[in-house]
């Protein structure tokens, strides 16, 4: 009984099944195939030749949990750093606040220039920290996708599928792996409250300033 799985019958001879996988030209043939333009090639059965390519896929797709996990611990570390971060900035402003009232109306101006310059520092600092954590989330999303792509095609493909994807994947295994990357870990400016008594010459804001 002919075989009418799909991918299974070749486009050149449709009667005929791709028995081979031709190394030299990197795909599936038939027999008739090999007969006409094939036969000085380097070729195996398809039966065969799925195995190694299934084992390379799985080679390649092995470092992916590590840098994976890598992610996602670099994820929840700038959350951490950034939530600190963020309750720093919270207490500085309750200070600044603090020796604002103490001065009363007379400081009020000065106060309000510096909530200003922090929170400047904050939103450019937590700006930061997000475009970093999107930059992560689009790698994972890539990293994920494809692990999950490529073990549902080493696992459940058939010797035709995986042999026709192996190039493929091969080559994008490689490029993910070398586009994504842990790049250096986020780190806020630091950030610290100064009062006016503490100041060199030449600052003009009484309750106090910033250093970044």
């Amino acid at each position: 009984m002919q075989n009418t799985e799909t991918g299974t019958l070749c486009d050149e001879h449709p009667d005929q099944r791709l028995e081979l996988y031709c190394i030299d030209c990197a795909t599936n043939i038939c027999m008739k195939c090999f007969a006409v333009s094939h036969q000085q090639h380097k070729c195996a059965e398809v039966e065969k030749q799925f195995k190694d390519f299934a084992a390379q896929i799985n080679s390649d797709i092995e470092p992916f949990s590590s840098r994976i996990s890598q992610f996602h611990e670099s994820v929840k570390k700038i959350e951490m750093v950034k939530e600190k971060f963020l309750q720093t900035v919270e207490k500085i402003e309750h200070r600044v606040q603090q020796r604002g009232n103490e001065i009363k109306r007379l400081v009020d101006y000065h106060v309000a220039e510096l909530i200003q310059e922090l929170n400047e520092v904050k939103e450019r600092s937590v700006k930061e920290a997000n475009l970093r954590l999107e930059s992560i989330e689009v790698a994972l999303a890539a990293l994920e996708s494809f692990q999950a792509y490529s073990l549902e095609i080493a696992s459940k493909g058939t010797p035709y599928d995986i042999t026709r994807s192996f190039n493929e994947l091969h080559i994008r295994a490689e490029e993910l792996l070398k586009s994504h990357v842990i790049a250096n870990d986020y780190s806020p400016p630091v950030v610290q409250f100064v009062p006016r008594e503490k100041l060199i010459k030449g600052l003009h804001n009484i309750v106090g300033g910033l250093t970044v």
